[in-house]
């Protein structure tokens, strides 16, 4: 609770509200049950967060498809959806409505049953930092404003003695202090990420008047490091740890914030705001609001176009599982009948979470357990825990594959053959995964299958580890370009 962005019960406040706005008139019986439990909650500073969650969620489950199909009032107009604040600009102007992509060589190249099924790609590589967590970036920070966490951006063009000076934070797990120049709203974003929520924050928080102090593990490629070097932020690399361990890179970043408010805070105006991706609801409902909306919007199009036009599934791995979750509870309403799959790579405990309700990796035995791990190649998802915004939509994720190393590899290649797209490693386990479920779903049943998975972000970020061939084959995996003959393996 020292930050307000990060506080339970305005997070549960937010989504139960936003959930009774949009019930249907015949629901007013359970509105006043969900406005007490609203009430119960805002005043119980000890009310738990995971059981709010699952009373939402069973909220949804017992809306009727009849009573909550609204397909008709999303596919009213093609226009794109508005950003999440009004009068925006430049770089935030241009975050969303990114293009949905079929992959039609790539599904021919399968030699399925039925050769109609269609594979879509919602291109978030292309919001204009190169990555989907632009979404998120733009909606933590005005969260943040919002709840006061950081000053109004409108501070950007204060004229103060205090704009030249440098911000110095020494933090004891660090070997060196960080510093970085007095920012001229006097906010400080701060946030521990594998890199691409670090560099859409960075841009973001520089264009508002706020500066940046990004946390990052050292497996983060080098392709992210110099991009975020690039933005001017101050930039802290720690060892690969678990969350349990106070060096992991998420907990470094909060004890950061928390040093430079207690340093800094009060007098000197100064205020830091540790956006915590990975339990801030922002990212979720950033998602519920936008993604899962435009996914549907952009399928009618390419298919019926009458707004009948159903999604089989989504399948998509999960970093924070802000994209997964939103989707996933937009499509209550927009797609019901939506199947929901997590990817998930080596080393991660989320396949097992949702399959078995139990969070844990084979990596994880005591026996094989590393002290620095570094399970997979894949750089971005998959976790050793659940997180708030997974848990906002674990319920309604119907089953999980995993991808291993070499399957992502190998896809990745193929998309770069097939469809010349230059695609990134979560993005590869994305696409493979879906083409196991298309590959499932062929077998079934004679009909055409619509499939949709996400390309988060390209392979330029990815250029040091996961598209470097001595990298690869280091790793004892085989580079597809070795292959003498012209074919990839699946």
């Amino acid at each position: 609770n020292d930050f307000p962005l990060i506080n339970p019960e305005q997070r549960f406040c937010k989504i139960m509200s936003s959930q009774l706005r949009h019930q249907p008139s015949n629901h007013y019986i359970l509105s006043s049950w969900g406005i007490s439990l609203l009430l119960v909650a805002t005043a119980a500073a000890g009310a738990s967060l995971s059981a709010s969650l699952l009373t939402l969620s069973r909220f949804r489950d017992r809306k009727s498809k009849s009573e909550t199909r609204n397909k008709n009032d999303v596919a009213a107009t093609d226009a794109p959806t508005p950003p999440s604040e009004k009068g925006t600009s430049g770089y935030a102007a241009a975050i969303g409505n990114t293009p949905l992509v079929e992959l039609k060589s790539l599904v021919s190249s399968m030699n399925l049953r039925n050769p109609n099924h269609r594979l879509f790609v919602k291109m978030e590589c292309l919001n204009p930092g190169g990555t989907g967590k632009d979404r998120i970036a733009h909606a933590m920070i005005v969260a943040a404003e919002k709840d006061g966490a950081l000053p109004h951006p409108s501070l950007r063009r204060r004229q103060s003695t205090e704009t030249d000076s440098t911000i110095v934070i020494r933090v004891p797990r660090l070997k060196s202090p960080i510093s970085l120049p007095h920012p001229p709203s006097g906010g400080i974003v701060v946030e521990g990420t594998s890199g691409s929520t670090g560099i859409s924050l960075a841009a973001l928080a520089t264009a508002r008047g706020h500066g940046c102090c990004i946390v990052v593990p050292d497996d983060c490629s080098k392709d992210k490091l110099s991009v975020l070097r690039g933005t001017g932020a101050a930039i802290a690399v720690v060892p690969v740890a678990s969350i349990t361990n106070p060096d992991h890179y998420v907990n470094v970043a909060r004890d950061i914030a928390t040093r430079i408010n207690e340093q800094y805070g009060g007098t000197r105006e100064i205020r830091a705001a540790f956006m915590n991706q990975f339990e801030n609801f922002a990212n979720v409902s950033e998602h519920e609001r936008s993604t899962g909306p435009e996914i549907w919007r952009q399928i009618q199009s390419a298919t019926n176009g009458d707004g009948t036009g159903d999604i089989d599934a989504f399948i998509m791995s999960a970093g924070t599982g802000g994209t997964l979750s939103g989707v996933a509870l937009s499509f209550q309403s927009l797609s019901p009948s939506t199947k929901i799959i997590l990817a998930d790579p080596p080393g991660s405990c989320l396949y097992s979470a949702v399959t078995y309700g139990v969070a844990f990796a084979p990596e994880q035995r005591e026996r094989v357990l590393r002290r620095h791990r570094a399970d997979t190649v894949v750089e971005g998802i998959g976790l050793d825990r659940t997180t708030q915004n997974l848990r906002a939509g674990l319920g309604l994720m119907n089953s999980s594959i995993r991808v291993d190393d070499q399957s992502a590899v190998n896809v990745a290649h193929r998309m770069l053959v097939e469809e010349g797209l230059f695609v990134g490693s979560s993005s590869s386990v994305n696409i493979a995964a879906a083409m196991q479920v298309l590959e499932e779903m062929d077998k079934e049943e004679d009909r055409e299958r619509v499939i949709v998975t996400v390309v988060c972000d390209s392979g330029q970020r990815h250029l040091a580890r996961f598209w470097n061939r001595d990298f690869i084959v280091g790793r004892g995996l085989k580079w597809p370009g070795d292959v003498k003959s012209a074919t990839y393996e699946k």
